[in-house]
């Protein structure tokens, strides 16, 4: 069958085509019902959604203070690298101080030992001159003990460069620590939570201390879907949704799928997915429900049909049975997906294939048949 240039062929025709063709003989022949694939009509879903910051963090103390000062309340927007909370850490500035001390004094061990290195090898210089002119004046004992000891302090001036190092190491550990006294925000955001005011005792985050603020990045957004699983299959990047909010009554919104987690949740058979919005003007807050009408299948050039005409070989190869000038073709397809009831192809088959529906089951390649009816593929 062909079909004419400018005209669909329908059910009709297919059945006047089919008829019309050279008929093998009745008991030769196998009788079947026909009928057309279709093409795949965009399919949506509509999921229920919660926007989450981008970002977000719970703060802690890097060190154990009193807090001196809060710069900054909930609702507050904030720089990256802002000043957000002080701590005041009493014993830190007289362990800095004991630490710079050590700093000087390690220097002046230095100091005394390049002196004694100095003199050492003034005299060790002199011995072995006076030994080369007078050999009888200086004996050689004397000349090796000089030798001696100049090693001696040249190792004690290495030792006590090496104690300047530790004491320098000790004073910049202690200044890194004092510089975490300033908890700073980590990213451009706002200010969500507050859980300290002046005068309280903030422990260590790393001895198990509370959280001092809760930073969220609002200028975009995450919308998170719970994917139920017999979804999951149509899922991938870029698929687009078109997206409404409770809150904002009217207001439509359009993002893309930008993740997704690629496992279902053991609990909840649904997978995490996400879709990013930037949100400069802000009307939009961490937290919102969102209605979210995903826009599934559809692809140019596939076709669909019922799942109950697809078959498979012994070597896994999808294949359905068409009727082609009177005779049964077996026509191997590829399929995208089939959820049971409905079986989408993406190449093998024309759109004007006249598919056998009843009356499969006996059939073989070349089989002459005879068509009873022409129906629809799909109700």
């Amino acid at each position: 069958m062909r079909q004419q240039p400018g005209k669909r062929l329908t059910v009709v025709g297919i059945l006047a085509a089919v008829l019309a063709m050279p008929q093998a003989a009745a008991e030769d022949a196998a009788t079947v019902v026909v009928g057309q694939p279709r093409p795949t009509a965009p399919r949506t879903v509509e999921l229920p959604g919660s926007f989450e910051p981008y970002e977000a963090a719970l703060l802690h103390a890097k060190v154990t203070g009193y807090v001196s000062r809060v710069h900054v309340d909930i609702g507050q927007h904030v720089a990256k690298g802002t000043a957000l909370v002080q701590l005041d850490i009493p014993e830190m500035k007289p362990a800095l101080r004991r630490a710079a001390a050590d700093v000087l004094a390690a220097e002046a061990v230095l100091e005394k030992a390049e002196a004694q290195i100095r003199r050492d090898r003034v005299t060790h210089g002199r011995l072995a001159e006076l030994q080369a002119r007078e050999p009888l004046a200086v004996t050689q004992q004397d000349v090796d003990m000089a030798a001696a000891g100049l090693q001696v302090s040249e190792a004690a001036a290495r030792s006590a460069s090496a104690e300047i190092s530790v004491a320098q190491a000790r004073l910049e550990e202690l200044e890194a620590q004092m510089a975490y006294a300033v908890i700073r925000a980590p990213f451009d955001g706002a200010v969500v939570r507050r859980f300290v005011d002046p005068g309280a005792l903030v422990v260590s985050g790393a001895d198990g201390g509370k959280p001092v603020l809760e930073v969220a990045r609002e200028d975009r957004l995450r919308l998170v879907l719970a994917v139920p699983e017999w979804i999951v299959p149509q899922i991938r990047t870029g698929v687009r949704a078109r997206i409404t909010v409770d809150a904002l009554p009217g207001r439509t919104f359009e993002a893309a799928v930008s993740r997704y987690a690629g496992a279902l949740s053991q609990d909840t058979r649904t997978m995490r997915t996400e879709l990013d919005l930037d949100n400069p003007e802000g009307i939009l807050r961490p937290g919102m429900y969102a209605s979210v009408r995903l826009e599934l299948g559809g692809s140019p050039g596939e076709l669909s049909v019922p799942a109950s005409v697809i078959r498979h070989d012994d070597e896994g190869q999808s294949f359905l049975w068409t009727v082609h000038d009177g005779t049964a073709a077996r026509t191997p397809v590829e399929i995208v997906r089939d959820d049971g009831a409905l079986a989408v192809i993406s190449a093998g088959l024309p759109p004007e294939a006249a598919i056998v529906l009843e009356g499969a089951a006996q059939l073989h390649e070349g089989q002459p048949v005879r068509i009873v009816a022409a129906t629809e593929a799909l109700p």
